[in-house]
């Protein structure tokens, strides 16, 4: 139960996070106009006009998905199906939650604390995930792409699957 209310507080953070949006008041520029005085327009960073547009792609569908714990090169994989209601499922048996924005992806796997957090880009997905186990955290890269049918990676006996959990 604990867990949950971890893993919920957890997406309803980063939520905030991605969703807040800056808001210009009290600038210099502000209070030049408010006194009639002309000053040039301040636009506001172009990388942050850039997080707020809407992502090129649709998250929702299957997704096959490369997980590397400890980035040491030897990588496994697992189709995701990405659902349209917040949900999550994979070919491993393991469901979550995911959330979006800011060209942001967060997941997280139910009944433990395993967080993927990753950059989308136009045909894929990059980023970084953790167990949060205290003391024991396993820490890894992942890689993301639409799923086209195939998964030729097998899950090799005695590796980590992707919640961090070994098989």
């Amino acid at each position: 139960m604990r867990t949950k209310i971890q893993t919920a507080s957890l997406v309803a953070l980063l939520f905030l996070i991605f969703s807040c949006s800056k808001e210009n008041t009290g600038s210099s520029a502000d209070s030049a106009n408010r006194n009639g005085v002309a000053s040039a327009s301040v636009s506001s960073n172009a990388f942050e006009q850039s997080m707020d547009e809407q992502a090129d792609q649709s998250i929702v569908g299957k997704w096959i998905k490369y997980y590397d714990w400890d980035c040491d090169g030897d990588p496994g994989s697992t189709i995701l199906t990405i659902n349209s209601n917040g949900t999550w499922s994979s070919d491993e048996g393991y469901t979550g939650l995911w959330i979006t924005g800011r060209h942001m992806l967060t997941f997280i796997y139910d009944g433990s604390e395993t967080t993927y957090s990753g950059v989308m880009f136009i045909s894929q997905i990059k980023g970084i995930m953790s167990t949060f186990q205290y003391a024991q955290s396993r820490q890894g890269c992942f890689h993301m792409a639409p799923y086209k049918g195939t998964n030729k990676q097998q899950h090799k006996a005695g590796i980590l699957d992707a919640n961090g959990k070994r098989k």
